[in-house]
C-alpha cells in the first residue's frame, strides 16, 4: 500500500511540474487518450477549465487554460494543435509556448452529451497525439438571502448556499499545485458594461466539504449592481503524468 501511495505521489509531482512548466517527467509510454506519458510525449495539464453559466461580454464560455508539452523538457513543437470538443484553441496572451484558451472571440466549444471535456494536443513533428478526457459534474443549485435580483442595499451580508456538496477531491490533490480551491467573490458589477467594477469585491476561498457561506456586503455606488460568483472545480483527473480538471462559474445579479 505504501508502494502504490508513494507511485501515485511520485505521479501528482511529475503533472505539477507540468504545470509550472518545467515538464520534466519520467520515461514511460503515452499516446492518444492512452496512461502513461514521459518519453518525450506530448503531455496535457490544466488547473482548471471552468465552463461559465453566464459569459460575459467578451468572455469565453469556458475560462482558465491548459499547457501541451513534451515531457522530458522538449518544450511545445511549434505545430502543436490543441482542440477542445473539437475545437481549436488559441495560444495564451502574454505567456510562453505551450499555454493555450479557448479564443473568446471564436467559435466557442460545447460541453458534449456525455458531460466531459475532450481535449486533444498533437503535433506533425513530433509524431504524437495524446487526448485527456475530463469529466464536468452537473452545475449545483444555488440560493442565495436575498434572492438574486433584488438589492443588497441595506444589507451587510449575503447568506449563500448550494447543493449537493462540491464533488470531493483527495488531500494529495487540494493541498498540492494541481487546482485551485472552490472560491466565492462578491463584487460591484455595471449592467450597461457587463464587466465587475473593483473598490467592493469580497472574494472567499472556500472547504470543499462546505454548502454554505455568508459573504460580507461591501456598497458600491448608484447605479452599479453586485455580481456573485460562485467557482469551483470538479474531480481530478490523472491519467499517467497527464492530468486536470472541468469546473463550473455560477454567477447571479443583485441590484444596488
Amino acid at each position: 500500500m505504501k508502494d502504490a501511495f508513494n507511485a501515485a505521489a511520485s505521479t501528482l509531482v511529475a503533472a505539477a511540474v507540468l504545470l509550472t512548466g518545467g515538464a520534466a517527467f519520467a520515461a514511460g509510454g503515452g499516446g492518444a487518450g492512452g496512461g502513461g506519458g514521459g518519453g518525450g510525449k506530448l503531455q496535457i495539464a490544466t488547473r482548471g477549465l471552468f465552463v461559465v453559466d453566464q459569459p460575459r461580454l467578451g468572455e469565453a464560455n469556458i475560462t482558465g487554460y491548459l499547457i501541451a508539452q513534451l515531457a522530458g523538457g522538449g518544450g511545445t513543437p511549434a505545430d502543436t494543435v490543441v482542440t477542445l470538443n473539437g475545437v481549436r484553441l488559441v495560444p495564451m496572451p502574454g505567456t510562453v509556448a505551450g499555454y493555450f484558451i479557448v479564443d473568446p472571440a471564436g467559435p466557442q466549444p460545447a460541453l458534449g452529451p456525455d458531460g466531459f471535456l475532450h481535449l486533444v494536443a498533437s503535433s506533425v513533428s513530433a509524431n504524437n497525439t495524446r487526448q485527456l478526457n475530463l469529466p464536468c459534474s452537473q452545475p449545483v443549485v444555488e440560493t442565495t438571502d436575498p434572492v438574486a435580483g433584488t438589492s443588497l442595499q441595506v444589507t451587510t451580508q449575503l447568506n449563500v448556499s448550494w447543493s449537493p456538496a462540491f464533488p470531493q477531491n483527495v488531500a494529495l490533490v487540494t493541498n498540492g499545485s494541481f487546482m485551485d480551491p472552490p472560491q466565492i467573490m462578491l463584487a460591484g458589477y455595471d449592467p450597461s458594461t457587463g464587466q465587475p467594477v473593483g473598490g467592493s469585491t469580497n472574494l472567499l476561498f472556500l472547504d470543499q466539504t462546505l454548502t454554505n457561506v455568508t459573504v460580507p456586503v461591501t456598497h458600491t455606488t448608484a447605479p452599479l449592481g453586485y455580481i456573485l460568483e460562485l467557482k469551483y472545480p470538479g474531480t481530478y483527473v490523472l491519467d499517467g503524468n497527464s492530468g486536470g480538471v472541468c469546473g463550473r462559474v455560477i454567477r447571479k445579479l443583485f441590484t444596488n
